[in-house]
């Protein structure tokens, strides 16, 4: 069989438009491979508040106490206090409001002792807080999946700490996001807030109150309750 000039070049041209499409495909699989890696952290356990989890006592009366050595005593140590408290109203939320069993540094080797919460498709281990040098909260998630490839990592929030002393009111602020090293940016923030059922997260904070417009969230003290 003849073939002419023109069907020649337009076989041509069709072998570079598949060449350069495998080539694309490749380029698209190793860039997502490396971002993954990229990503990829787990969670050193000695960086969790042991002292929290072990903790026996009422945890909304141990958050009181916290903020009455704030507010009432002025207490000079406030963030470490203030660091105290925040991981006081994570566990106590999960532990009410999410899994009851909740235990991550217990003798206990069941899915509920070890998880947040886990589902088919994803799963969270752990949610913990940290106050840095520059007295900066750092509130972090760790998240993972095991339903394509084993993933995991951990999601950064870094926090602004405003000590209202005359309303007796802690403000903290989102500044920041990042997932491991790579840095959210806010419109990308308010895209996964827009996604998310933003009543039900709040329904599940046992103290204070969440602005999501504002990215912020505040605990009050009463002094007289």
């Amino acid at each position: 069989m003849l073939y002419n000039e023109s069907d020649l070049g337009e076989a041509t041209v069709m072998k570079k438009l598949i060449l350069y499409f495998v080539i694309a495909v490749i380029l698209l699989v190793v860039g997502l491979w490396f971002t993954i890696q990229s990503l990829q952290i787990d969670v050193v356990e000695e960086d969790l508040p042991q002292s929290i989890y072990a903790e026996n006592n009422d945890i909304q009366a141990l958050i009181q106490t916290r903020l009455a050595s704030i507010f009432v005593f002025s207490a000079s140590n406030e963030y470490s206090l203030v660091e105290e408290i925040i991981n006081y109203v994570i566990l106590d939320s999960i532990r009410e409001n999410i899994n009851s069993s909740y235990d991550p540094l217990g003798d206990c080797e069941t899915t509920e002792c070890n998880y947040v919460l886990k589902d088919e498709d994803y799963y969270i281990d752990y949610i913990w807080a940290n106050m840095n040098d520059d007295d900066v909260l750092e509130v972090h998630v760790g998240v993972g999946s095991n339903s394509i490839t084993e993933f995991h990592t951990i999601v950064h929030l870094f926090i602004d700490v405003d000590i209202k002393v005359i309303r007796t009111a802690i403000v903290f602020t989102v500044e920041d996001v990042y997932i491991n090293n790579l840095h959210l940016s806010p419109f990308f923030i308010r895209k996964m807030l827009n996604a998310m059922d933003t009543d039900a997260i709040e329904s599940q904070i046992t103290t204070g109150t969440i602005d999501f417009d504002e990215l912020s969230y505040e605990i009050d003290f009463e002094l007289i309750p």
